[in-house]
């Protein structure tokens, strides 16, 4: 790759990405075209108002502090669905190119930033998330193991409450094998649990006394187990099963038979609730290892009942619910080898704006249409209850997004570039795709990527890049004689 592809046309100099969106406020930009208001404090805050280029009301969103590097995000559910950052915000109000967006906001450049401080190392970014720690994991994997075997129960005082968790998820066409395979299980009494005992950290109540403990539901349960490890534990009220509000500061303790509203105090009551200590994670993320392709559903069940029926076409995971930001740091090696990622989100507001920030982050992701075979229909698991065919679903999905050319593709000067071929140092502790690498005879290793895998690889590698920096990031490497 030559550096020339990463400098401004007018100037030679080479643009600093990083520095630019650094310098720039993506909210106050977009303000100077919109009436925007605060609706959510999702990212840092989430604002909606018309979109300076069609209208409309609230179909204009800007995250200050959303996208995947953290540095602002912004969409028109209309006319710029995949929404970008702060660059590509420039370039779609403009109508511009790259370099003139660049430009636009400062036109920082790294010859510039070089006239004024000494050039450093690349520095690595935050570790990625982990799972939870050692104690939690006792306390949560013991939890699990019980529930697990209590779903199963036949007889004695577990037993009624057991029938009623199976026939539910039966009814959502789980088959039994399956729940076995996921332990998904079945917690039959509400609790509370010693915050001491799940290794949480202190957190003082409104009195400004340590909270002691915290109360576990009663429920389905459905454990995130990846690779061994407990992300996270949720609970899935049943309906028809009796519960206490959980307006547990507001002391009410009026009984209902189904998630939502009380009657008593008001308090909106939800159907899942995950046990205190999880971390966010993807559900099911074991089942990408050793496919091409894979689907990332809106919820838990979307996922298990689809990779019941064509868990061996593609992965299946699940953020576990549409408003979840993937953590390209954390999931990188279960995605890199993936293409295409198909994206099956509810067909809702929400679901189509989780969609469309999700296909904001790679090209490999695609939007697949979940058919509504009755009204009011609009997830992966109406479309099966509705006698939908799941498998021929994802064959036809799989066809209609067919993965990127694995030849490698040397591409002319001003032509579109679909493969890149990086040689790293010898000693590089960098990442391959497949059998798209060699070894040269100086010891150097030669891989060949998408510029969407090369981003991932560089994010695992501890650089703070997004897909739309790879150019620009390649190139400053190659100039800093990291990469030759």
């Amino acid at each position: 790759m030559s550096a020339k592809s990463a400098k401004s046309a007018e100037t030679g100099a080479m643009f600093d990405v990083k520095a630019i969106k650094s310098a720039s406020n993506l909210l106050d930009l977009a303000r100077q075209g919109s009436a925007l208001r605060r609706v959510a404090g999702t990212a840092g805050g989430e604002w909606h108002g018309p979109c300076p280029k069609c209208g409309g009301t609230d179909r204009f969103r800007v995250q200050p502090d959303g996208g995947p590097d953290r540095r602002g995000w912004a969409a028109c559910r209309k006319c710029w669905p995949k929404g970008g950052d702060v660059i590509g915000y420039v370039m779609w109000r403009d109508s511009c190119d790259f370099w003139s967006a660049c430009t636009a906001l400062g036109g920082l450049t790294r010859s510039a930033l070089r006239a004024v401080r000494p050039r450093t190392p690349v520095r690595p970014v935050a570790p990625p998330a982990a799972p939870p720690g050692d104690v939690w994991q006792a306390a949560a994997r013991e939890f699990v193991d019980g529930c697990a075997a209590a779903l199963w129960a036949t007889v004695g005082p577990l037993a009624d409450g057991a029938a009623r968790a199976r026939a539910w998820l039966a009814s959502r066409g789980l088959l039994d094998d399956t729940l076995r395979a996921w332990k998904i299980g079945y917690n039959p009494r509400e609790s509370w649990a010693g915050r001491t005992a799940w290794g949480l950290p202190e957190e003082l109540n409104d009195k400004g006394q340590p909270k002691k403990a915290f109360k576990i539901p009663r429920g389905v349960v459905i454990p995130c187990d990846i690779s061994g490890r407990l992300w996270y534990v949720k609970v899935r009220r049943v309906p028809g099963e009796p519960f206490t509000c959980g307006n547990w500061p507001g002391n009410c303790q009026h009984i209902l038979t189904e998630p939502g509203v009380c009657s008593a105090c008001g308090f909106d009551n939800a159907k899942y609730l995950q046990i205190k200590g999880g971390r966010p994670a993807m559900f099911l993320a074991d089942t990408f290892k050793g496919q091409r392709a894979a689907v990332l559903t809106e919820g838990e069940f979307d996922a298990l009942l689809l990779w019941q029926a064509a868990g061996d076409l593609a992965g299946v995971a699940t953020l576990g619910s549409a408003s979840k930001d993937l953590d390209l740091r954390a999931w990188a090696g279960y995605l890199l080898p993936i293409s295409p990622l198909i994206l099956a989100y509810d067909d809702d507001t929400a679901g189509s704006e989780g969609a469309a920030k999700l296909a904001g982050l790679t090209a490999r992701a695609k939007s697949a249409s979940v058919p509504a075979l009755r009204p009011g229909d609009k997830d992966l698991t109406d479309f099966h209850m509705a006698g939908g065919d799941l498998r021929a679903w994802l064959l036809a999905e799989l066809k209609r997004h067919s993965p990127l050319p694995s030849e490698p593709i040397v591409s002319e000067p001003g032509k579109s570039q679909q493969r890149v071929t990086v040689r790293w140092p010898a000693d590089s502790q960098v990442g391959v795709v497949g059998d798209e690498w060699r070894r040269l005879p100086d010891g150097r290793l030669e891989a060949s990527y998408t510029p969407d895998q090369l981003a991932l690889v560089l994010v695992i590698a501890g650089y703070d890049v997004t897909a739309a920096d790879v150019q620009a990031t390649v190139a400053g490497l190659i100039e800093e004689s990291q990469v030759i």
